[in-house]
């Protein structure tokens, strides 16, 4: 059965028609336009720029293309500047969506340590007291397994999951594309998928020997995959999420040389995006996020080795997983569960749509409205298409969003 047309409702299931009463409170003249219409949006990970970035984007306007991109709820990484390794910097983040007036919800990780140094533990009491449902270091591996363990026997006291990204950190230091013949010929640092393979495996031990919930992200490899199956077949307590440019780029593109396709971990071989979209289908990612990263236009149009990494993609998710259902034939209502169930669960907010309160003083906007925003993000669309994110403004429960053309 066709999607599109639809209330997609992840929670439950079920796939129904759009009647007439619900297009009129998304404010669509009539059902025709509607592509889809679901939840808002969890999006577990981003990684904001204020404090500390403000000239790249501001946290009102990351709240502004969260709505444009139809997500409710947005977890941001502590990597700021300073770190969010205590209360106050969580708080600055957690408070940041509100002078948008846009209904967003911003949701901090905490760093798991003091300056994201991975030398001493970061206070997990205090940052949970602050609102911190998840801690992370931030995308900067942890190289210290003894490190790594006690900080995962600390998180487990607090009931707090720990993000980590699943790499060897000495194998892919500087690693611009996977290892083989596009890395040999464009002279691009080669990153093995030994490196995720091993950062999975250690992970999964760690998690075996301290009983922890631990969340690898981004996993971007068949080998990764393959590992983090080895693993929970043994027990350990991990889940496992993407992001949205490794369901949609390859290696290929980075032949262009062109800076709008670096990103951190590279972009990765065409089986490896084959078996991520596999595993979309078939339950093994639990949730997929943006990754969004803003930067400045003239750190982006560079050629690749000097380029800043990241894709500003938070306001495009809608259309992003539009072109990803198609191409990957995955179908879209598993790429909503992934931004919606998965995430939900490990923040333990399985009632999160009701926590999101009213959708106010929102009004329907694409993403070409998009003023003086981060734009550091390659061609995309079907067709060059582009959807459109419309909000229901009449409930005290979630919004529901529907994408039209």
């Amino acid at each position: 059965m066709s999607e599109q047309g639809k209330v997609l409702n992840p929670f439950s299931g079920e796939v129904s028609d759009i009647t007439q009463e619900l297009s009129a409170k998304l404010g669509a003249d009539d059902t025709e336009g509607l592509r889809y219409v679901a939840p808002p949006l969890v999006d577990l990970v981003a990684y904001p720029q204020e404090p500390g970035n403000e000239h790249r984007e501001t946290l009102e306007e990351l709240a502004r293309a969260a709505q444009i991109g139809g997500v409710g709820l947005v977890g941001l990484m502590p990597d700021v500047t300073p770190v969010a390794d205590h209360d106050g910097v969580v708080r600055t983040l957690r408070d940041g969506a509100a002078t948008a007036e846009t209904g967003v919800e911003f949701i901090p990780h905490g760093a798991l340590s003091v300056g994201l140094g991975h030398e001493d533990i970061a206070p997990m009491g205090e940052l949970k007291a602050a609102g911190v449902r998840m801690v992370t270091d931030g995308g900067q591996p942890i190289k210290n397994t003894g490190f790594m363990r006690r900080v995962l026997e600390y998180a487990r006291n607090f009931d707090l999951p720990v993000l980590m990204r699943p790499m060897d950190p000495y194998l892919s230091a500087g690693g611009l594309a996977p290892e083989g013949p596009i890395a040999t010929r464009f002279g691009l640092p080669p990153v093995p998928d030994a490196s995720e393979r091993l950062g999975v495996l250690r992970a999964g031990e760690m998690a075996l020997l301290t009983g922890a919930e631990v969340v690898l992200f981004p996993v971007v490899t068949e080998q990764g995959l393959d590992a983090l199956q080895a693993v929970r077949s043994r027990g350990a307590r991990v889940r496992a999420g993407t992001a949205l440019p490794y369901l949609l780029w390859n290696v290929n593109h980075l032949q262009s040389y062109d800076g709008l396709y670096r990103v951190d971990p590279p972009l990765s071989r065409i089986s490896d995006v084959e078996a991520l979209a596999e595993a979309v289908r078939n339950g093994t990612i639990d949730f997929v996020a943006s990754g969004h990263r803003a930067v400045n236009a003239s750190e982006k149009e560079t050629e690749l080795p000097i380029a800043e990494p990241g894709m500003a993609s938070m306001a495009h998710i809608w259309t992003l997983l539009h072109q990803i259902s198609v191409e990957q034939n995955i179908p879209v209502m598993d790429l909503v569960k992934c931004m919606t169930v998965g995430p939900a669960k490990i923040l333990g907010l399985d009632s999160w749509g009701a926590q999101l309160g009213v959708v106010d003083s929102v009004s329907p906007q694409s993403a070409g409205e998009l003023k003086g925003m981060a734009r550091n993000m390659p061609d995309f669309g079907v067709d060059n298409e582009r959807l459109r994110v419309l909000w229901d403004t009449t409930t005290s429960r979630a919004g529901i969003i529907g994408a039209t053309v």
